[in-house]
Formats: C-alpha cells, sequence, structure tokens
C-alpha cells in the first residue's frame, strides 16, 4: 500500500511540473457584406385618408306630446312614414273633453233659443209701445197705461242684452270645450316624416306625455365627429364628400355647424354637414364622410424593397456602425411604393433599401 501511494505522489509530480497548454482565443472577423443600397429614414407628408362614419340626421326633429288626460284610441300612422301638415297621426278617448263638449253645445243652443225669444218680445214690446204713444198724444190712454207700457218695453230690452250677453259666453265656452276635444286628435304640425311613435294603442297618457317624434321634411343634415386636428383647419362653408353605402351614392356636404367644444373622452368636435334635398335619403343612414386629400399629415415612409419577411415577423435592416441589425417594424397603409412604418424606426436611422436579401444580421457592410 505505502509503494502504491508513492507511485501516484511522482506521477501527480510528473504532471504538475510538464508544459501548461493555454485557452486557445478565437480571431474571427463578421461577414462583410457590399453593393447594399441604404437610406435615412425621413418624415415625409402624405395625403390624409380618413373615412369618418357619419350619420343622417333632420334639421328639426320636433316631439308631440298630449295636451289632454285620455286614453290612446287609434295610432293612424307607423314609423317611417310620411305624412302632410294637419294629418291626423294619433286619437285620444277622452271623455271629459266629450262630455264638456255636448255640455257646451247644449248650453249654446238654449242660450241662443233664448235669444231668439228675447228678440220677439222686444219687438212686440216696441211695438205696443209706438202705438201707446199716439194713443197717449189723443189722450185715449191713461197715464198709468202708458207707464206700464213703458216700463214692460225698458224690461224687453233689458231681457234682450241679458240674452245677447249669455250667448255669447255659451259660444265662448262651447268653442274653448270644441278646441279640447280637437286637442284628442294628434295633427301633424308640419310635413314630416315619423320617426318614432313612443306609446302603444290603450296606453293611458297624462298632460305633457310624448306621443310621436316627427323629422320635418327637407334636406338632412350629416352628424360626424371629426378628430381635433382635422377640426381646426375647416371653417363653415367647406365642402366634403359624402358616401352613402347603403344607397351607393355620394354627395357633397357643406360643413353648417361646428361645435366650439371638444369631448375630453373622445378628443373630437362634433360637426353637421348639409346634404343637398334627395327624396332618397333617410333619417338614420350610415355616412361615410371622406376628408379631403389635401389634408395631410407627416409620418415615416419607407421603400417597399426595404421590407423583409419572416414567417411571421416583419422587419427592415438597420444600419448602426457599419453592422447590420435585422430590427422588427410595424407597417400601416401603402402610398405607391412607399409603405408607412407606425412603429420600430425612428427618423434619422439608416436602413438598407436594395439587394436586402443578402444582408445578414450581424454582418458588416462594406461601402463603395
Amino acid at each position: 500500500m505505502i509503494r502504491l501511494l508513492l507511485t501516484l505522489t511522482a506521477l501527480l509530480t510528473m504532471t504538475g511540473c510538464g508544459e501548461r497548454i493555454e485557452p486557445g482565443q478565437t480571431t474571427d472577423q463578421p461577414a462583410t457584406v457590399s453593393g447594399l443600397t441604404t437610406t435615412v429614414v425621413e418624415p415625409v407628408a402624405v395625403p390624409a385618408r380618413y373615412a369618418l362614419p357619419g350619420t343622417l340626421e333632420s334639421t328639426d326633429r320636433g316631439l308631440l306630446t298630449a295636451r289632454i288626460p285620455g286614453q290612446v284610441d287609434q295610432i293612424l300612422v307607423s314609423k317611417g312614414q310620411v305624412v302632410k301638415s294637419g294629418d291626423t297621426l294619433l286619437t285620444l278617448s277622452g271623455e271629459t273633453a266629450s262630455s264638456e263638449l255636448q255640455s257646451a253645445a247644449s248650453a249654446a243652443t238654449a242660450a241662443e233659443r233664448r235669444l231668439a225669444e228675447a228678440e220677439t218680445n222686444h219687438k212686440l214690446a216696441a211695438a205696443t209701445y209706438a202705438r201707446f204713444v199716439k194713443l197717449r198724444d189723443a189722450r185715449a190712454v191713461t197715464p198709468h197705461e202708458f207707464d206700464q207700457v213703458e216700463a214692460e218695453r225698458d224690461a224687453a230690452a233689458e231681457r234682450l242684452g241679458a240674452a245677447k250677453a249669455a250667448l255669447a259666453a255659451s259660444r265662448a265656452q262651447r268653442d274653448s270645450a270644441r278646441t279640447l276635444a280637437e286637442q284628442a286628435r294628434i295633427r301633424a304640425p308640419y310635413a314630416a316624416t315619423v320617426a318614432e311613435i313612443v306609446v302603444d294603442a290603450g296606453s293611458t297618457v297624462l298632460p305633457g306625455s310624448p306621443l310621436l317624434q316627427l323629422d320635418r321634411s327637407g334636406p338632412l343634415l350629416v352628424r360626424v365627429a371629426l378628430p381635433e386636428s382635422l377640426a381646426t383647419r375647416h371653417k363653415l362653408g367647406d365642402r366634403f364628400r359624402v358616401a352613402l353605402p347603403t344607397l351607393n351614392k355620394e354627395l357633397t356636404g357643406t360643413l353648417s355647424e361646428l361645435l366650439p367644444s371638444a369631448d375630453p373622452g373622445s378628443r373630437t368636435i362634433t360637426a353637421w354637414l348639409a346634404l343637398p334635398e334627395d327624396p332618397t335619403l333617410k333619417n338614420g343612414l350610415f355616412a361615410r364622410v371622406l376628408m379631403p386629400e389635401d389634408t395631410g399629415m407627416t409620418t415615416l415612409m419607407i421603400p417597399m424593397p426595404a421590407v423583409v419577411t419572416r414567417g411571421q415577423l416583419t422587419g427592415v435592416y438597420v444600419v448602426e456602425s457599419d453592422i447590420l441589425h435585422y430590427r422588427l417594424v410595424r407597417t400601416g397603409t401603402v402610398h405607391g411604393d412607399q409603405v408607412e412604418i407606425l412603429s420600430g424606426l425612428e427618423a434619422g436611422e439608416e436602413i438598407v433599401t436594395g439587394d436586402s436579401a443578402r444582408a445578414r444580421h450581424g454582418a458588416r457592410l462594406e461601402r463603395n
């Protein structure tokens, strides 16, 4: 055992005193690529291609309400129906109004009859008085008899005046009751389209209860939310192209109203565009407001050949200190042979634009 340990010790000593082998060091240089075309990315102005959603609206929407209590008897129109001024839209069964009209009409008829009787009595009393004047002058009647006839004539005149006043009051009450009863018939105040019916037949309503909504006939407006950056560039009277996909037509809208303040949530300003009168247009239709092409925006654009796609990845080769780096980017709209870069690049960076298939990540660019 002692001899074995001595032998192992001698071997270890010989190994430790032998030649030491130093670790190897690589001296390979990165690959070199030449003949590539590069360019510096700069922001450019391109035509904005905004298509903002809008909705067709009436220039005047009116809400018709009940003026008397009652129940909805008949609804004579439907949503979307075109009506003329004075057309009956809906009727209410107002029992109170009907009974008051009937009572007032009867009272007026009775007052007319009493007036006719008073007029007859007054004529008779006036004629009798005229005869007694002649008899008095001929001393054929006594003063007492003459005084009685004169008193009857004056009384008949008073009854005639009272009958006229009573008839006037009865007629006024009848007309008021008739107006009240007429309010049970809801009529269109102007030519319009029925936008909404907010009650059902049989519903009980009170004065002020909403019944129908009407959109006045005539040209329509397009309501659109303009981004703040665009709204500040336009003024009243500016023209816009308005596309109506449902009708497959395009019209010209004129900016007629622009709210003075913006919506803090969406950062937009509501605007209305007046459209020419067109019988095919309907309230509530969807519209696209096409912004004028001279409304520009500044963005980063690069040549299409600079974009290198690898599977699901889209990127470009960026040159940094003559070293190529493959960087992922997000592209946007295409304008001719240029593509918009939404993210991944910054202005002033140099990219490979020609013969990108030979570019390699980490390779050194050899410039001519």
